[in-house]
């Protein structure tokens, strides 16, 4: 994992050959990022609105006729466990 600071208006998060995926905090910096290279088949997967306060990206990735979904997120050491047992419905 790399952590890393970056703002939608800068270019520092994005690289040649890459797609990245974000999703912003709500407050002041930070957020999560999932970044895929070009030639792999991407698809961004919508996550319902009640998960909207939480850092969370999802993608589902398309190899040789299999998807494979990649979910990135943060739990800050303060976010309750028992909140995180309903990302598993994402």
């Amino acid at each position: 994992m790399v952590r890393f600071y970056c703002t939608k208006q800068c270019n520092c998060c994005y690289y040649t050959g890459f797609s990245v995926f974000t999703h912003d905090r709500l407050t002041r910096g930070g957020g999560v990022a999932v970044f895929c290279r070009n030639d792999l088949s991407v698809e961004s997967v919508a996550i319902p609105q009640r998960f909207y306060n939480i850092e969370v990206v999802c993608i589902d990735i398309k190899i040789k006729g299999s998807i494979y979904r990649i979910i990135g997120h943060y739990r800050p050491p303060f976010f309750p466990r028992l909140i995180m047992s309903t990302l598993r419905t994402v």
